[in-house]
């Protein structure tokens, strides 16, 4: 089931690139701040809407989310600060978004899955790189909070 602030959010965000004229090929990035050090991720908009509106109205607050631990929605509040990445596989990838640190939770909605595909059908983003953003899930269309980082 689609959050509805989640499917305003994302069709706000492909809105604005109408309104304000960005184009398809406009970036929007991530900035991390780790321990372990800080990066930078792109995130493709164009072709991912949903998971990036949700990914920002995570990160800055801006979309309602529930706090397992005390049972309250919480808005205004960002989600993603002070998570831990909770699964990290050498040379492979490092996971995220689970406030309990185990990877069983998440923000309490989910959203279905979409796979970005070119004309013949090949996928436009296929995980054959390091430093590659996905959202992580637990069986089809269980997108929360959770994301992997090649």
């Amino acid at each position: 089931m689609l959050s509805r602030p989640l499917l305003l959010l994302s069709r706000l965000l492909f809105l604005s690139s109408l309104l304000f004229g960005i184009s398809a090929r406009a970036q929007i990035f991530a900035d991390f701040e780790t321990t372990g050090g800080n990066f930078t991720i792109e995130m493709f908009h164009q072709d991912q809407p949903m998971a990036v509106a949700n990914f920002i109205g995570l990160a800055d607050g801006s979309i309602t989310w529930l706090d397992f631990t005390s049972l309250e929605s919480r808005k205004g509040e960002p989600y993603y600060n002070g998570i831990k990445f909770h699964r990290v596989i050498k040379d492979f990838m490092i996971q995220g978004g689970s406030p309990n640190g185990q990877g069983t939770d998440g923000p309490g909605y989910q959203f279905v899955d979409r796979f970005a595909r070119d004309a013949d059908g090949a996928l436009l983003h296929p995980h054959d790189q390091q430093g590659l953003i996905s959202m992580a899930n637990s069986a089809i269309n269980t997108n929360g909070s959770q994301f992997f980082i090649t």
